[in-house]
């Protein structure tokens, strides 16, 4: 081997070459390697702080599954009511009632009225839930965040009860001045009222977490006759005036509209095919299902418009009479009925299933009412007064000697709970008749009221005296005198 000094250089630099190579090589793979993670770790960081579009199923595509997993009784069940025998509710069960479907992890509907609370139909129920002001007297308020908050609290009452669906709001016209629904209609005579009342109801209900029900559709102006009384209108009138808190209704985006007892046009309401399926559904663009009121259809008329069968014991929509439908429609009805208890958030809920132990509970042992509650419904009953005109006699002036007129017997009315539970329409001064009646367990009549702090004044009831006025007198030194 060489021994001279090239040859003893060459030896001492290949081995630092082949080193200064390797570590040349490995400095360019750890540059590259590095280079690389650090676009990975700005792509991750993109990815975080930029908005992420997340395509998830649709209501409609679940319920579209939902409808393709179910067998055809399964269906029918859905579009028909149970819970009654002939004009008498079973016990243990909602005014308005679907099974579930277990399998398919679908609840059941539990339906109650709505227009002045959560319906008391037994007598254990009076005194635990509001017995809260019409729905009259909320749209006298002109106030839409009032009404906000008002369906929220009602929507918490009927959830504490164990129902998920409101039959409301009630938003027809008055045209007839006895109108007996008169006092369950939000519009009054004011269709724009009407719509901005049933936007915030609406919303306030369905945002917690119930179905909200407008009615009823439509022209549903008198309690008279009501089966067989014929509205007749022009399609203009329909759609500026009559249909305008339901048009509202729509675009709050509200599960279900419930068709009406009357005639329109001389075709009922609830197999009339022009209202339900080419204005209501086609024109205006309802997405969600229609349900009759209870015993108002007259035909299996799911062809025509109608999704639901209440209360479901007339034969119409049972196994029988739906099997001559065409399943198609059939499907398009669960349809409508599923996406709207998807949208809302039903189907992650549990909820009881009557008759049961459970429901049991809810229904005749839960007490909902809370001092919130009252105190809204109070502020409610206050703001309805409407002051048409002030002379200047209001406020009172405290100092003052005060004399009030307390005319009339409505001003120390009675409250009968037993004769009122045993008339299922009988209206009081403090509760409107029918569906929508909360029966009030201890209301204050307007006489008790202005005694409240007052020494209990001592009067005249002799049968020579008429009991037409009753004058409260007050004093600076809040001392009463009471004549009548």
């Amino acid at each position: 081997e060489e021994s001279s000094p090239q040859s003893a250089a060459r030896r001492i630099r290949r081995p630092f070459l082949q080193r200064s190579s390797r570590s040349f090589h490995n400095f360019a793979r750890m540059r590259k390697d590095c280079a690389t993670r650090i676009r990975v770790l700005a792509f991750l960081a993109a990815l975080w702080l930029s908005p992420v579009e997340v395509h998830a199923e649709s209501p409609e595509s679940q319920a579209e599954k939902l409808v393709s997993e179910m067998t055809l009784e399964e269906k029918m069940d859905m579009m028909n009511g149970l819970g009654w025998q002939e004009f008498d509710l079973m016990a243990g069960y909602f005014v308005g009632n679907t099974p579930p479907i277990p399998r398919l992890s679908i609840p059941p509907l539990n339906m109650q009225d709505a227009a002045q609370g959560f319906r008391t139909m037994d007598a254990r129920q009076v005194g635990q839930v509001t017995s809260w002001p019409s729905l009259l007297a909320m749209g006298a308020t002109f106030d839409v965040d009032l009404m906000y908050q008002w369906g929220s609290a009602l929507a918490k009452e009927f959830t504490g009860k164990g129902a998920n669906v409101i039959l409301g709001p009630s938003l027809n016209l008055h045209r007839v001045a006895k109108g007996g629904r008169n006092g369950e209609y939000v519009s009054g005579e004011d269709p724009i009222l009407g719509a901005e009342m049933a936007r915030a109801y609406i919303r306030a209900v369905q945002d917690n977490g119930l179905l909200a029900v407008a009615k009823h559709f439509i022209l549903n102006n008198q309690e008279t006759n009501r089966n067989t009384v014929d509205a007749h209108c022009d399609q203009r009138s329909l759609f500026e005036a009559y249909y305008r808190p339901f048009i509202a209704s729509v675009e709050a985006g509200v599960a279900a509209f419930m068709c009406s007892y009357n005639l329109v046009n001389g075709t009922h309401s609830c197999e009339n095919d022009e209202l339900l399926q080419r204005h209501l559904k086609d024109i205006i663009g309802f997405d969600g299902f229609v349900q009759s009121d209870w015993w108002a259809t007259h035909s299996t008329s799911v062809d025509k418009g109608l999704d639901q069968d209440m209360p479901g014991n007339d034969e119409l929509f049972n196994h029988k009479a739906l099997g001559e439908v065409d399943e198609a429609l059939l499907d398009e009805s669960v349809k409508r009925i599923l996406t709207q208890m998807i949208k809302v958030g039903l189907m992650s809920k549990s909820y009881c299933t009557p008759p049961s132990q459970e429901c049991d509970t809810l229904l005749f042992e839960t007490n909902v009412r809370t001092s919130e509650g009252l105190s809204l419904a109070r502020r409610i009953a206050r703001e309805s007064g409407v002051l048409l005109q002030n002379d200047g006699a209001l406020p009172f002036d405290g100092t003052k000697e005060l004399t009030l007129a307390v005319v009339g017997s409505a001003c120390d009315a009675s409250n009968d709970i037993d004769v009122q539970l045993a008339t299922w329409d009988l209206g009081t001064y403090y509760t409107v008749g029918g569906s929508g009646r909360v029966i009030a367990k201890d209301p204050v009549s307007i006489i008790a009221g202005l005694r409240v702090g007052q020494p209990k004044p001592s009067y005249d009831s002799s049968p020579k005296r008429r009991p037409v006025l009753t004058v409260l007198r007050r004093r600076r030194s809040k001392r009463t005198r009471m004549t009548e």
